[in-house]
């Protein structure tokens, strides 16, 4: 291991750790008392990713683009992330995913 990039962390004080692009941090039950569980969900960098590469991929190289093409472009690319970034508590992330991609498809067609 990296010894710049390896570290101990102490996951009972709430801190939590990167790995493989997805963030993993210990939470108190709400259910049962005196008890914790480990949430995970996608680490910061994921989504602002995700985001460039849609980005890339939506922006008008030329005027006659056909949209076809562009979703034919664009669903591999979206499919691998959910399938990366479906367990876990990443709901709220997929949203803001959501959120931008329609902004940027209506950007598109304007």
């Amino acid at each position: 291991m990296h010894p710049q990039r390896a570290r101990v962390v102490q996951l009972t004080e709430g801190e939590g750790f990167d790995f493989l692009g997805v963030h993993h941090r210990t939470r108190p039950s709400g259910r049962w008392l005196g008890h914790w569980y480990l949430p995970s969900w996608p680490s910061q960098k994921a989504p602002q990713t995700l985001r460039r590469r849609i980005k890339e991929i939506l922006t008008p190289r030329s005027p006659g683009t056909a949209s076809a093409a562009l979703v034919a472009r664009l669903n591999p690319v979206l499919r691998r992330w959910t399938a990366d970034f479906r367990r876990g508590s990443s709901a709220h992330i997929f949203e803001a995913i959501n959120r931008y991609l329609h902004e940027r498809l209506a950007l598109f067609a304007s």
